[in-house]
């Protein structure tokens, strides 16, 4: 895949196909067999996908899943206070307990550190 394809992902909508920045996605929630992505301006889009399946089409160094239904773009991280992270929208989501420690590491990988 080329850097530009990845950049990009087509979201179905009831009008038709919107072409979205990865960038501008801030975190995806799983809802059964669908999806719920939660982009940067405020909008959500229900998506007829599994978590699984979209977490492979999206750059794995930006995104992360703290938990069973909850993948995040680190980009859009505010903070991360004890098992919580909190994102640039101020939502709350709780990281996996088992999830914990291979998230900082992925944090630290992908971050500039002071």
């Amino acid at each position: 895949m080329t850097t530009e394809r990845q950049d990009n992902i087509l979201i179905p909508t009831t009008k038709g196909l919107q072409l979205e920045k990865t960038n501008n996605i801030q975190n995806i929630c799983a809802e059964g067999s669908y999806c719920e992505l939660m982009l940067i301006s405020g909008a959500k889009h229900m998506i007829s996908k599994n978590l699984s399946s979209l977490t492979k089409l999206l750059p794995s160094h930006t995104f992360f899943r703290i938990h069973t239904s909850v993948v995040i773009n680190i980009a859009h991280i505010k903070e991360v206070i004890g098992t919580e992270v909190v994102m640039s929208n101020d939502c709350r989501f709780p990281i996996a307990q088992r999830r914990k420690k291979e998230f900082v590491d992925f944090l630290k990988r992908n971050s500039l550190s002071l």
